[in-house]
């Protein structure tokens, strides 16, 4: 090989390096973020997560709502699975359109004894796999480029906490993110992370 391509073949996993790394580091965005005016939002401390709309798999296993409502009983809140709250929800007759209204909710607030629930909306989710070279060899043979599965992320959701005496909206957020990654669970979790910290240290 002689030296003009190994200066191409540099210049190029040079170019593809840095593009990688642009993408990789893109920051997560926090939309519009809405709280009450004087609100403690430690006085709910027991609340239900209810299905997001979709609700994809982040993993195999887990999805959005999970994920979320993982991330509140770590921060200490007693937290209504969402299997527990749609069985409820069907026993008395509603459906999570019908959380908007008073008579859900107190209905629903007398069951589960909650103080909150939170609702989401899940605005765009993709997540596509390609190949990363992540590292180029030169041998006597010619250039041998292993790689690993990365994911082209793309998403973006928003929510909301509705308290469950007067049926107001105490807190609205929402999030978008844009990121080359090898976990994308872990990214889905920074970006709730970012959204529950808008509360959390209020």
């Amino acid at each position: 090989m002689n030296s003009r391509v190994k200066i191409l073949v540099l210049v190029c996993l040079l170019i593809f390096l840095v593009m990688f790394v642009d993408c990789a580091r893109r920051p997560i965005i926090l939309g519009k973020v809405f709280t009450q005016p004087n609100t403690d939002f430690k006085m709910y401390k027991r609340l239900a997560v209810t299905e997001f709309t979709p609700d994809p798999f982040v993993k195999k296993d887990k999805n959005l709502t999970c994920m979320f409502e993982e991330e509140f009983r770590k921060n200490g809140y007693d937290v209504v699975g969402m299997d527990k709250f749609n069985l409820v929800l069907e026993e008395c007759g509603y459906s999570n359109e019908d959380l908007s209204g008073t008579e859900a909710l107190n209905r629903i607030t007398e069951r589960l004894d909650i103080s909150a629930v939170i609702k989401g909306k899940v605005n765009k989710y993709e997540v596509e796999e390609e190949k990363g070279y992540m590292s180029t060899f030169m041998t006597e043979y010619g250039i041998i480029r292993p790689y690993e599965m990365i994911y082209n992320c793309d998403i973006s959701f928003s929510i909301e906490m509705i308290e469950t005496k007067y049926g107001k909206r105490v807190w609205t957020c929402s999030v978008l993110g844009k990121r080359k990654t090898k976990k994308p669970e872990a990214f889905v979790m920074d970006m709730i992370r970012n959204c529950l910290n808008t509360i959390l240290k209020k």
